[in-house]
């Protein structure tokens, strides 16, 4: 599934992408397809559903995801705890 996503985002097909990271993090859990997921929403300017993939990452422990959420609260100036 998750060749299937990185197919679908080299060919431009950002919602068939997020189709199959979904299914794959579904099947799987992995932390790394979280991260993918939100770099996906955020290319999009969907921060909302950035944040929450980048929350959901950091939970496992993603290193990356916690970087992308420190720096996204540092441009937002939000620096409520969650």
């Amino acid at each position: 599934m998750y060749q299937l996503a990185l197919i679908e985002f080299s060919l431009d097909n950002h919602q068939g992408a997020i189709h199959w990271w979904k299914k794959a993090i579904n099947s799987k859990g992995c932390s790394q397809y979280m991260y993918d997921l939100a770099v996906i929403y955020e290319s999009l300017d969907e921060m909302e559903k950035a944040i929450n993939w980048y929350k959901k990452a950091a939970s496992k422990n993603k290193p990356k995801a916690m970087v992308r959420l420190g720096l996204y609260a540092l441009e937002q100036k939000n620096f409520d705890q969650e």
